[in-house]
């Protein structure tokens, strides 16, 4: 691996603008993403707060015509209908049109809004249904909404946070060349950028929080204003709503439309309780809402809202939350960026003017480090839709296809892509006898671009799953061929770190892609997630192909680890490596701890997490943030427990340890349930492939049977035992799904897990000192 000479003062004078210009492009990136993000949280948030406002006012309706329905008005002669839907529309800013319709689903009543009023674009409108029942809810029809999702409202919001935005980056890039002209380093200018993300962030966080609470306050005023024009109308035919049967039924009701509303009262003038939704109730003397009632134009009565602080406290925190998962994945993103700045411009422009960065160099290998920045963005790309292909999968199954188990229907795209990128992985592993590893990841990441863009278009279940295919091709030929790269250019006794510094990277890709890619399939729809990808795929591939350009006359090592004299035949080859699945350490580790880990990571994260969410109701994005987890852990945790493999002497130890973190984190299913105990389960999970991740590797590369076969080809065997695993794993799950519940699924794959720990003990020797060369098969 080819080092660098300390830089010169010489050198730190030539190039400040140019070090200053590289800093500013990453933190005008950064930015972006991160600006990028907000927005879209942003957007998410206003359509959510409309939503809830609109769907308010229609379930003030709902239950007006419903009170005609209990009495026994027919929905068709329904008097009085037009003039309800006309308020409605009236009230409601943003509603387009409102419509009843029968128990069949045809049109009974429409009304637009005035022509004044915009009416909503297909791709924006919100649509918003709610039944109408009768007096034994029984169904009579639907009321229909149509409405803007209020974007266009929030343009004022949305101008303050592009300019508080571009203040910070301002005011970051001033920072930024004031102390680089001073002097010319690394960490401040570093530290600067992530001070202008965290400065970002922390807007983003109040402005979230304090539109929630807005809204919040808002809707409830408007809740309440419905409550009081009900019940100003008892009063008008001198009823007292207090005595009237039934009253306190309805503002239960009222409090179940709306769950931030913990109580109601109804008080005299003179403050006594009258009536209460609570069981225990005392009157209050101060209330979130207060509203005077009329009766014969006096006020004598007041209605009390008081809301839930529970609730409140819950929605801030899951919108503080939701800015901060933003903030986290741009920071994560932004550190992967620097990384890549650091390699290829920071460093180099210490050492060399900006005009020679772009020579090829003449001797030297590229450094096994490029491989992180590469695998980041490889993953990114392909981790975007993680987050919701099941459920993307389900919303093209067809009736006619629906014979098999809807599960395993759910799991094939990711079950095909997985078998496919093992053929990817052995396809790979011939290339690089053949070619340098730069020619598989380019074309591998070729064929990812072009299957991509098929995921998007495609239009069946069975359309999807060849497409998946494709990329699993693609995955694995880049993949395998980065991984090459690493065994080949890292010295014996750094593998381990280099190995899961590129882990980390591919984890960081992942989760920031999972995560980025739920944020936007919320926003813009599943089509444009795969088109994004697309996209991306293109970034890893234009480093590779300037990477194969600049180190173009460096001879690159073939699959042994040593050069041999003549290339083996094609039975020479079989040979060996029959002879190297017949060692009992070599196969022990593939079958005991490799494929059983495998299964369990996808089948739990790409499968069972965001079915298993979406069942305790958690939207794709809160799936993404569990995810999140497993990468933080993998991106941190694991280059740290990389370097202390590097120096153990008990990597067997290490190895038995990762499958029981692994089994545990699917066995606890038989005590806990919940989005609690998924939580908990990935955490499980990512602490094993820390462990594992930093043993697998140097313990197999160790034996002297892959020692005698050589390394990368060893590794791509093991890799190919790792795809089977990991095409096993949703099969596997979907299958267990369709007999048993969830939770029993997942214990039994963690049983199955255990068994795998218990044999990879027993079967692979200890590793003392360093592995004896007398390891039998």
């Amino acid at each position: 691996m080819a080092s660098h000479p300390p830089a010169s003062s010489t050198a730190f004078e030539r190039s400040p603008w140019q070090l200053l210009g590289a800093f500013v492009v990453v933190l005008i990136l950064a930015q972006a993403l991160i600006g990028a993000l907000s927005l879209s949280a942003l957007n998410h948030e206003v359509k959510e707060n409309t939503s809830d406002r609109i769907a308010l006012k229609a379930q003030q309706t709902v239950d007006q015509i419903q009170a005609g329905l209990v009495l026994g008005k027919p929905l068709q002669q329904y008097f009085g209908l037009e003039n309800l839907l006309a308020q409605l529309v009236k009230e409601t800013p943003g509603v387009a049109a409102v419509e009843v319709l029968g128990r069949d689903k045809q049109p009974i009543l429409r009304v637009a809004a005035s022509p004044g009023k915009s009416t909503p674009s297909t791709a924006s409108a919100l649509t918003i249904t709610r039944p109408l029942l009768g007096s034994q809810d029984e169904q009579h029809g639907y009321l229909v909404l149509y409405a803007e999702d209020g974007i266009e409202d929030a343009a004022a919001l949305y101008r303050l946070n592009g300019l508080v935005l571009l203040a910070i980056t301002a005011v970051a890039a001033l920072l930024m060349g004031v102390v680089l002209r001073r002097r010319q380093q690394k960490i401040l200018p570093v530290l600067i950028l992530f001070a202008a993300q965290l400065a970002y962030a922390g807007t983003t966080i109040y402005s979230f929080q304090t539109t929630w609470l807005s809204v919040s306050h808002e809707n409830a005023q408007t809740l309440a204003q419905g409550v009081k024009r009900d019940l100003d109308k008892v009063l008008s035919y001198g009823l007292a709503p207090e005595s009237v049967s039934g009253t306190t039924a309805y503002l239960q009701r009222v409090i179940g439309s709306f769950p931030l509303i913990q109580e109601i009262q109804l008080q005299d003038e003179r403050g006594d309780l009258l009536l209460s939704t609570a069981a225990d109730a005392h009157p209050v003397e101060t209330a979130d809402i207060w509203m005077a009632l009329q009766e014969d134009g006096q006020k004598t009565r007041q209605l009390a809202l008081i809301f839930d602080q529970g609730v409140l406290k819950t929605g801030a925190i899951s919108r503080v939350i939701d800015a901060a998962t933003v903030a986290l994945i741009s920071l994560i993103t932004t550190f992967e960026l620097f990384r890549l700045l650091d390699l290829l411009v920071v460093q180099e422009l210490l050492q060399r003017p900006w005009k020679r960065l772009l020579e090829r160099r003449q001797s030297g290998s590229a450094s096994p480090r490029f491989a992180r920045p590469i695998v980041f963005g490889l993953t990114f790309a392909w981790a975007l839709p993680f987050g919701f292909l099941p459920l993307y999968a389900r919303s093209l199954i067809e009736p006619e296809t629906a014979k098999l188990s809807l599960q395993v229907l759910m799991a094939l795209p990711i079950a095909a892509e997985m078998g496919l990128s093992l053929f990817g992985v052995l396809l790979a592993s011939r290339l690089m006898r053949l070619y340098r590893w730069t020619r598989p990841v380019a074309w591998g990441l070729l064929a990812a671009v072009i299957a991509s863009l098929a995921c998007a278009w495609v239009t069946s279940l069975w359309g999807l799953v060849f497409a998946r295919m494709l990329v699993g091709v693609g995955y694995g030929l880049a993949w395998m061929g980065l991984q090459g790269f690493v065994v080949l250019e890292s010295p014996a006794h750094q593998r381990g770190h280099y190995m899961t510094q590129f882990i980390a990277g591919l984890f960081a890709g992942h989760l920031s892609g999972v995560a980025i890619g739920a944020m936007v399939m919320q926003q813009l729809g599943y089509s444009l997630v795969f088109e994004l990808g697309a996209v991306l795929f293109c970034l890893p591939l234009l480093a590779v192909l300037w990477l194969q350009r600049r180190y173009s006359l460096v001879a690159v090592n073939t699959m042994q680890s040593t050069p041999a004299p003549t290339r083996p035949t094609k039975g020479e080859r079989f040979h060996a490596t029959g002879q190297l699945l017949r060692n009992r350490a070599f196969i022990a580790l593939l079958l005991a701890a490799v494929v059983p880990f495998a299964f369990a990571q996808v089948g739990l994260l790409t499968f069972a997490v965001p079915l298993y969410l979406d069942k305790y109701g958690a939207s794709a994005a809160s799936a993404g943030r569990v995810l999140m987890i497993y990468g933080l852990c993998i991106i941190y945790v694991g280059p740290w427990l990389g370097r202390l493999a590097d120096g153990s002497q008990r990597r067997k130890l290490w190895l038995v340890l990762a499958g029981l973190l692994g089994s545990v984190s699917l066995l606890l299913f038989w005590w806990l349930q919940g989005i609690a105990a998924m939580v908990l389960a990935v955490f499980l999970l990512a602490a094993s492939g820390c462990v594992g991740g930093a043993a697998q590797t140097p313990y197999l590369l160790g034996l002297p049977a892959v020692q005698q076969y050589g390394a990368v080809g060893a590794t791509s065997i093991m890799r190919a035992f790792d795809k089977l695993g990991q095409m096993v794993g949703p099969l596997l799950m979907g299958g267990l799904f369709a007999l048993l519940s969830m939770e029993f699924s997942l214990i039994v794959v963690g049983l199955l897990y255990l068994l795998a720990t218990v044999g990879l003990f027993i079967l692979i020797p200890r590793d003392d000192g360093g592995l004896s060369g007398q390891l039998k098969s």
